[in-house]
């Protein structure tokens, strides 16, 4: 839902269901009866992994921009619009960053302090050295990208569709390419007991 309320009209949603055995594949349908403008569906017959699930998403996709939209997260209305703005006034980002705010398994926010203080561009290089040290986005759907760009740099094989192997993409754009921060909390990041967040600190 929080998709198709952003104040952007001009997106489309690619959903690829692996085989799923829950309710994935009815909801998405009664999406695309809901708005069949905005959506493009595929399904496969068996389970193929995440990285052929990415990949049916991917050969979809007809945006110039891009973001790897988590079933744990939620974006605030203006996140695409916001986002758009900094990459069309800057051609020489690579992706736009946001920040989070934590919603928890009752709904209740918590606010976490920005990464930068302002909203800001920051130099490619001086990006790639902060990441070295540091995770800038902890949650995957804080990054919308320039579509072109990470195509050329995405990680391949097992890790291509993997929270890191999505932190090497971020990283090898920004070897190229500035980056762009926006210092607003524009997307709600679910953590609970069963996310893969919440597995990841226990080990």
């Amino acid at each position: 839902e929080s998709i198709f309320a952003q104040t952007y009209e001009n997106i489309e949603l690619c959903f690829s269901d692996n085989a799923s055995s829950d309710e994935s594949w009815s909801i998405a349908l009664e999406f695309s009866e809901k708005y069949p403008s905005k959506m493009r569906l595929t399904r496969n017959r068996v389970n193929f992994g995440p990285d052929c699930n990415y990949a049916n998403c991917k050969q979809m996709m007809l945006g110039k921009y891009f973001i790897n939209f988590c079933s744990d997260d939620v974006l605030e209305p203006e996140y695409v619009e916001k986002c758009v703005n900094v990459l069309e006034a800057n051609p020489h980002l690579g992706l736009v960053i946001v920040n989070r705010a934590v919603i928890d398994e009752n709904g209740l926010r918590t606010d976490e302090a920005p990464f930068y203080n302002q909203s800001c561009i920051i130099p490619g290089e001086e990006q790639a050295a902060v990441y070295m040290m540091a995770g800038v986005n902890p949650s995957v759907s804080q990054i919308m990208y320039r579509n072109d760009i990470a195509d050329r740099r995405a990680a391949t094989g097992v890790l291509g569709a993997r929270y890191y192997g999505t932190r090497i993409l971020d990283f090898n754009i920004s070897t190229d390419f500035d980056i762009g921060y926006i210092k607003d909390a524009l997307l709600l990041h679910r953590i609970h007991s069963q996310s893969n967040t919440s597995q990841a600190d226990s080990n």
